[in-house]
Formats: C-alpha cells, sequence, structure tokens
C-alpha cells in the first residue's frame, strides 16, 4: 500500500477501535483547557519566585511532551515567562523512564537521559501527564536529586492529572505540594498524552475519555470472567489493533513511521511529508 492508503487505513481502524474501548467523557475540552491556563500561569509563577534567570524545563516521556506542548502552543508558556522575567533563558529538553513488573516487582528504567545535563544553579520544572501510584516521579526526583544535584525544592512537578488511588511510594518521596491540571478519581482514561496500549494516544487535543478496561486488559480474550459480548468486544480490539500495529510506528509529536522513513503532519496543509534529517 501507498502511504496514503497506510494513512486512510490506520485512521479507518482507529474510527472502529474508539466505540470499542471508549466509555464516554470524564472531562470536556473546556475544563482541560482551563486547567491548562492555570498550570501555566502557576509556572510562571514559580518561575518568577525563584529568583533563577535559567530554567530548564522538562517533560517526562512519552505524555508529558503533549502536556508541554499544549502549555506552549495553547496558552503561550513561553511569552509569559519572557514578560514574567526579563532576560530569562529556558531550556526544553525531556527524559525518559519506564515502569514494569518483574520478578523482583516494580521496576524503573531509563531509556533516555536530558539532552543537555541538568545542572545545580538551573530551576528545573518537571511535566508529567499523570500521578497515580507514585513510583515512577519518586523515581525521577531522586534520579534527579543524586546524578544531577538538583536540589528537591528547585524541581516541582506539574501533572496533567493526578489520580485518587493509593500511592505505592512514601509521602516524602513525591512533591510536598501535588500540582494538576485536573484531580479524577481510579479511573481508566485516555487523551492524546494519556496511553492505552499505546495506540489510544491519537485522539485530538481536548477531552478525557472513559475506557472499559475489560476490553483492553491482557489475558485470554476469551477468558469466562467476562460475559460473551465483552468477550467479542476483547477479540475485536486485539484484531484491530494488530492490524494498526502492523501498518507501522506512529511516533510523538506527529510523526508517522512507515518502512523507515518518517513523515510529519504540516498543520497548515494537513498533508503527510516525508522528513529527512
Amino acid at each position: 500500500m501507498s502511504f496514503p492508503e497506510l494513512q486512510k487505513r490506520a485512521k479507518d481502524l482507529f474510527s472502529e477501535i474508539v466505540p470499542i474501548v471508549v466509555k464516554g467523557v470524564l472531562v470536556d475540552s473546556e475544563e482541560v483547557e482551563r486547567g491548562q491556563e492555570r498550570i501555566t500561569d502557576r509556572i510562571v509563577k514559580d518561575v518568577k519566585d525563584s529568583g533563577f534567570k535559567k530554567v530548564h524545563i522538562v517533560c517526562l516521556l512519552k505524555g508529558g511532551r503533549y502536556f508541554l506542548e499544549d502549555l506552549r502552543q495553547n496558552h503561550a508558556l513561553d511569552e509569559k515567562l519572557k514578560d514574567s522575567v526579563p532576560g530569562i533563558e529556558i531550556i526544553y529538553d525531556s527524559f525518559g523512564v519506564r515502569r514494569y513488573n518483574s520478578i523482583q516487582g516494580s521496576v524503573v528504567e531509563v531509556y533516555k537521559l536530558p539532552d543537555i545535563p541538568l545542572k545545580e544553579g538551573e530551576f528545573v520544572p518537571i511535566i508529567e501527564d499523570v500521578l497515580d501510584q507514585g513510583p515512577t516521579i519518586a523515581y525521577v526526583r531522586h534520579f534527579f536529586n543524586t546524578i544531577y544535584s538538583v536540589p528537591f525544592e528547585n524541581m516541582p512537578i506539574y501533572f496533567e492529572v493526578n489520580k485518587d488511588v493509593e500511592r505505592k511510594v512514601e509521602p516524602s518521596q513525591l512533591p510536598p505540594e501535588i500540582v494538576a491540571c485536573l484531580y479524577i478519581g481510579d479511573e481508566w482514561v485516555v487523551n492524546r498524552g494519556l496511553d492505552m496500549d499505546e495506540m489510544l494516544r491519537y485522539f485530538p487535543p481536548g477531552h478525557i475519555f472513559f475506557v472499559n478496561k475489560d476490553i483492553v486488559l491482557g489475558g485470554v480474550e476469551m477468558d469466562e470472567r467476562f460475559d460473551k459480548e465483552t468477550r467479542e468486544k476483547r477479540k475485536a480490539y486485539r484484531r484491530l489493533f494488530s492490524e494498526f500495529d502492523s501498518l507501522g510506528e506512529i511516533r510523538h509529536g506527529g510523526q508517522y513511521i512507515i518502512n523507515q522513513q518518517r513523515y510529519h503532519l504540516e498543520k497548515e496543509s494537513g498533508l503527510w511529508v516525508p522528513v529527512f534529517d
């Protein structure tokens, strides 16, 4: 298939999958926008109050990248910082960390370091998509403090979503104040920053949706725990997702990779064009 054909098939598959797994809207786009505006203003205030002239803003991959993009593009984070702190130097960076379960328990793994090493004399705001049980963010704080000597008080963390769940870390391992756009219960949710099986990142900006976790849970599709309708939806989800995944990899930042050629979505034209390094 040509790239436009692959693109159309991927879009069609996504359209089939969404009704299977999404139960409804948890937070509408207007509330998301208001929350992001509050966070933008809070970041600006914290940077100004810190007295630092050099700010190294780090998003945690992968979901934090979308959150930071919204703050910069939709809420003028860059302009507000420059207006509030004349002469400020701003560095935008990313840090890749993933958590998985092993026979040793919950394991946190770093897969990408900041492009520019953090320094003790910098203010280091951290942008993250969600706070739930807490091991990932506790690890990041410890890593930045021990490896880069960034004091805890100089690395505030801003979350898009704070979930009301039982934390699996000590309170002292988390920021003393949890600053988030949105506060929700123990729900499975998705938007373009909050993923589910990776693929469900590809919503347009806006709403945050409920997910039917019985559909996307791993395990045998025909598990007798589920009624017939749920089992059939689980089968359909895995079939559709398998085909979607085989078309190529969608990368963050609006890039679609097929046969090792990267394509980027141009906002002005709406066309996918090749990207050459």
